[in-house]
């Protein structure tokens, strides 16, 4: 087995995510230190130490240093194998950011997964992002998996639940080319509550489609109440519906004191920030395909709306594991293109 690749994890926990992606699918060992050390709670945290875990019994990995708050892993996977795990990550710890890290390992067998913890959390793409707005995404490259949330969960609860298969791929993946807009079709709103009353969820919707009343399109309205769970909050969510099959997404969550209302402009405020640029690929999209355009087979281009530090730290992780040429336009906090010569790998 080859040296572990070197990687600085004071980043984030998507520096560690991507490592782990990128080493089960390549089958490329690595050794990750300073892990979140420029966080407030530095080294592993639960949700970190889940994905860890998770990834090894995917690709029957050795570990080393996998312990709470640690700062340093060493992680040597094996080939990825046909798996069927269920998985809790505890409290609120974020479902789609564990099913980020699983999803290009997944492309070598069949993966089913069923995940308990936070679906719609702060700090993480929620549950309909996942399905709305990255999963149209990733088709584009030729990769397919069936995603369900049987469960919403909210901090500091958690309690979600979600039900993940992958489609194992056909590789190389196919470049993209993400750089028109389109004509927007229709506004996706889904407004969802727990222990919480339905008029919450009202609320939101309404004060998002009154924020959003200049677009003339569509617009379909879902309004989701759960009187009594095990979990208890709200938030809402938008998805932008272009002709060319670009999707733009943005959300809200509520939080003790924070009236619905806030929470329906907040949501909005973001997805018209989105539309405004005119870019189909928004500032959480961005970096999560990096990784898929540095596996497909020739280059691929994106346009979006905001360079971002993750975006930045997932070309780096993603330039160690694949050795892909880069190229990136832009400043920090402004909007971008990227283009990304592919490896091909299969």
């Amino acid at each position: 087995m080859p040296e572990p690749i070197p990687v600085d994890g004071a980043a984030g926990g998507q520096v560690l995510r991507t490592s782990l992606a990128l080493s089960a699918l390549t089958g490329k060992p690595f050794t990750i230190s300073s892990i979140r050390s420029n966080r407030p709670n530095p080294g592993l945290q639960p949700q970190h130490f889940t994905a860890v875990k998770t990834l090894a019994e995917t690709c029957h990995a050795e570990i080393e240093g996998a312990v709470k708050e640690s700062r340093q892993l060493t992680f040597k996977p094996g080939k990825v194998r046909p798996s069927s795990l269920q998985v809790n990550i505890g409290s609120a710890g974020s479902v789609t950011l564990l099913l980020q890290a699983l999803l290009p390992p997944s492309l070598r067998e069949e993966v089913r997964l069923r995940v308990m913890g936070g679906t719609d959390v702060p700090f993480a793409p929620p549950a309909n992002y996942f399905s709305g707005v990255l999963q149209p995404a990733l088709k584009a490259f030729g990769v397919h998996f069936e995603f369900s949330l049987n469960k919403r969960g909210y901090y500091p609860k958690g309690n979600g639940a979600v039900s993940f298969k992958s489609v194992p791929g056909r590789l190389p993946l196919k470049a993209v080319d993400f750089t028109e807009l389109g004509q927007l079709q229709s506004i996706q709103c889904v407004s969802h509550c727990a222990s919480l009353p339905r008029e919450v969820a009202v609320n939101q919707a309404r004060a998002a489609h009154k924020k959003l009343e200049e677009f003339d399109c569509e617009w379909i309205e879902s309004i989701e109440a759960a009187p009594h769970s095990d979990t208890i909050g709200s938030g809402l969510d938008l998805l932008a519906c272009f002709d060319n099959g670009a999707h733009l997404g943005a959300n809200a969550l509520g939080a003790k004191g924070k009236p619905a209302v806030t929470v329906g402009e907040e949501a909005a405020v973001h997805l018209l920030k989105s539309l405004r640029s005119l870019r189909p690929v928004d500032v959480h999209l961005a970096d999560q395909l990096i990784p898929f355009m540095g596996l497909a087979k020739g280059t691929s281009f994106f346009q979006c709306a905001e360079v971002s530090q993750h975006l930045l730290s997932s070309i780096a992780v993603t330039k160690q594991f694949l050795d892909c040429e880069i190229s990136i336009v832009g400043d920090l906090g402004q909007p971008g293109r990227v283009t990304v010569k592919g490896v091909g790998f299969a």
